[in-house]
């Protein structure tokens, strides 16, 4: 069941635990290891466990050569290797009954199985009348029982005891002894760590159900408080400026793409200009997607409408002269496929006989796209700062949750929770945030830029911004997607290192 071959063990710092160490317990065994304070008997005892790998020899636990283990298959292990600790590690917040059920909670056991194997559990150890009752509630001998009575409860074929009645009277001290000589006595293997003489014997996270793992995240969410708060106004003012750049940049680019496609070229021609060869010559460059002739006269009535002269004194008086001569050339309006081929355009139109004069307003057109590449790359700047500065909160926030749980943590690793199943309450705490902060973020930017939107309409007609209830929706579900992202993000941060933490 057991079989430990020439073991040593030496930490880092060259203090050397175990050397050369030869142990065998059969299946059904009691045995007992004992020995003064720092002779190595936890460290014996984490080495079954795979709490510690061996530096020297072989460790094999149930056919298992536990140095050879993948990681992921380490909770496995655990599952059949039930531990008792002389310091209890009761989580204080739950009762007798939901820290012996903790146990099956890691491993993933239905309802159904927890409601039959608990109260198993806490008659084994006589402890049912003390289901509901806290651990402060109980006596130091009834706190070990119910550390027994967890570390029973999935059925492992190995109890590992670590000085089980190390802080317990005489009397109560028997009283685990004999109730670990009948766990024995029912076919479980006891091994027990113990201080000088032999003695004869000495939460959270359900994984398989969606809504007990959100209920942990926001149950962890709640109880970080201001540091909460902290990592979602973060995530709301980090997606307020990004979301806030993002809608001038969009606006400005849509501007700028509206005036270049209004952009034309003004072709003026030459009072001898043969118009017949030059729109030839007009339609024939491949850049040119449209060619309208303006004769001086229509050009002249458009532009006394648009600077508001009365018509009527364009018309001829009685000898069929005008009243006043017009100074307006002949003249062609060329339109480019692409309006960034406008310069190139200007310039070989120039050159073709009987043009006098080549005018475009590209001048406008290129200030508005200079103006959305910098509000672009100011955006850039400024959102990775404000992005880096999120995920620094929301890990920091992931950080304390991982300390103030620290005792919950090490007790799920011992009971045979994955490192994945671990992580998963405490990503969700970090999606909660970002959920909340994106959609703080959207709640005020999206109504903010409606009202924009109406006052620029109303007040500042010739600015033309952009508005669709569809688009602004998807914008702001695209700014708490962001804010979720952020959150995990920023979970995985805290959670990189958080093994070495606990």
């Amino acid at each position: 069941m057991i079989d430990l071959q020439s073991v040593g063990v030496r930490y880092r710092d060259g203090t050397e635990a175990l050397r050369d160490i030869d142990l065998h317990i059969e299946r059904d065994e009691f045995a007992f290891i004992t020995g003064p304070s720092g002779a190595g008997k936890s460290t014996l005892l984490g080495l079954i466990y795979r709490d510690i790998v061996p530096t020297a020899g072989k460790v094999v636990v149930d056919g298992q050569d536990v140095a050879k283990l993948r990681p992921g298959r380490v909770p496995y292990l655990r599952r059949k290797v039930g531990v008792v600790f002389q310091e209890f590690q009761l989580l204080p917040r739950k009762t007798v009954w939901d820290n012996v059920g903790f146990a099956l909670d890691v491993v993933g056991a239905s309802r159904r199985e927890k409601y039959h194997k608990v109260p198993i559990s806490l008659e084994l150890v006589g402890l049912t009348e003390k289901a509901h009752a806290f651990p402060h509630q109980l006596s130091v001998g009834q706190r070990q029982r119910v550390s027994i009575a967890r570390a029973l409860v999935n059925g492992p074929p190995i109890l590992l005891a670590d000085e089980p009645t190390g802080n317990l009277d005489p009397e109560t001290s028997w009283e685990i002894i004999q109730l670990l000589l009948n766990i024995n006595e029912q076919g479980t293997t006891v091994v027990d760590i113990s201080y000088a003489t032999p003695r004869e014997a000495a939460s959270t996270m359900r994984l398989n159900t969606i809504g007990f793992l959100l209920s942990e995240g926001w149950e962890a969410a709640v109880r970080n408080g201001l540091v909460t708060l902290a990592a979602i106004s973060n995530t709301a003012v980090a997606l307020l400026i990004l979301g806030g750049l993002a809608l001038v940049g969009i606006n400005v680019q849509h501007m700028a793409a509206l005036q270049a496609q209004a952009a034309v070229i003004t072709v003026e021609l030459a009072e001898d200009a043969d118009t017949g060869e030059v729109e030839k010559m007009l339609w024939a460059n491949p850049l040119v997607n449209n060619v309208r002739f303006v004769s001086k006269e229509e050009a002249l009535r458009q532009t006394a409408e648009r600077v508001g002269l009365d018509t009527k004194l364009l018309q001829t008086n009685a000898g069929d002269e005008p009243i006043f001569a017009n100074p307006l050339p002949d003249s062609f309006i060329v339109k480019t496929t692409d309006p960034q081929d406008i310069p190139q355009v200007a310039a070989e139109v120039s050159q073709i006989p009987g043009v006098a004069m080549v005018r475009y307003a590209q001048q406008l057109t290129e200030k508005l796209l200079a103006l959305a590449r910098g509000i672009k790359i100011t955006g850039v700047v400024v959102g990775v700062l404000m992005v880096l500065a999120t995920l620094v909160v929301i890990s920091t926030t992931i950080r304390l949750t991982i300390y103030a749980r620290r005792q919950e943590i090490r007790i799920m690793q011992l009971v045979g929770a994955t490192n994945w199943f671990i992580r998963i309450p405490f990503i969700i705490e970090g999606v909660l945030d970002g959920l909340a902060g994106g959609a703080v973020a959207a709640a005020i930017l999206l109504p903010m830029y409606g009202y924009v939107e109406e006052y620029v309409g109303h007040n500042l007609q010739f600015i033309n911004l952009i508005y669709s209830t569809e688009a602004l929706l998807i914008f702001g579900l695209g700014l708490v997607l962001c804010g979720v992202l952020f959150g995990a993000a920023g979970s995985l941060m805290g959670l990189h290192r958080y093994i070495r933490v606990v």
